[in-house]
C-alpha cells in the first residue's frame, strides 16, 4: 500500500504543478503599490519560450513555491516573458513592452530574476540562469528573498517617521 502511495502523490503534485501559471507581469505600477503595502519585494523573473532552463525554473522552483503558499506573504512574483508582446505597464506607469523592460534591466540572458523594492530599485545582486545544481537553487533564491526582504524593511525603517 505504501509503495502505490508514493507514486500517487507524486502525480498530483505534478498535475497541480501544470494547472499553476506564473502570473504575468502586466502593470508593476499597481504590483508595486501592492508591495508597499503589504511590505514586500517584487521577484520579477524575465524567461523566454525557448528558454529550456527557464522551463527547469519554473516546473521545479517556481510553480512549487506558488503552490506551496508559503511565499504568498513574502514575495509578489510576476514573469516577463521576452517572447510576448503584451503592453506593461512599467513601475512609474508608462507603457512599455517586454523587450523594452528587459532593455532597462539590462537583462542579456534568461532566465533572469530580480527582486525589487516598490520603485523598481534592485534590493540584492540579480540571479542569472540556474547556475549549480537545481536541487540547491531553491535554497539560494530563499537566501536571496529573505536578503531582499530585510533590506526592504531597513529602507522602510530608514524613511519613517519617528513617533
Amino acid at each position: 500500500m505504501r509503495l502505490l502511495l508514493i507514486p500517487i502523490l507524486s502525480l498530483l503534485i505534478s498535475l497541480q504543478a501544470a494547472a499553476v501559471e506564473l502570473t504575468p507581469a502586466q502593470n508593476l505600477q499597481a504590483d508595486a503599490a501592492n508591495a508597499r503595502a503589504q511590505g514586500l519585494p517584487i521577484l520579477l523573473v524575465f524567461s523566454a519560450a525557448h528558454c529550456p532552463f527557464c522551463d527547469l525554473l519554473d516546473e521545479e522552483i517556481l510553480k512549487p513555491m506558488m503552490i506551496s503558499g508559503d511565499y504568498t506573504d513574502k514575495v509578489i512574483l510576476r514573469n516577463v516573458d521576452l517572447d510576448e508582446y503584451d503592453t506593461i505597464t512599467d513601475f512609474e506607469g508608462r507603457k512599455s513592452d517586454p523587450a523594452s523592460l528587459a532593455q532597462q534591466y539590462d537583462i542579456n540572458m534568461t532566465p533572469t530574476m530580480l527582486l525589487l523594492d516598490p520603485r523598481g530599485r534592485e534590493l540584492v545582486k540579480r540571479i542569472r540562469g540556474i547556475g549549480g545544481a537545481i536541487e540547491y537553487f531553491g535554497a539560494d533564491l530563499d537566501i536571496e528573498i529573505d536578503k531582499a526582504r530585510k533590506k526592504l524593511r531597513s529602507r522602510e525603517a530608514a524613511v519613517s517617521p519617528l513617533p
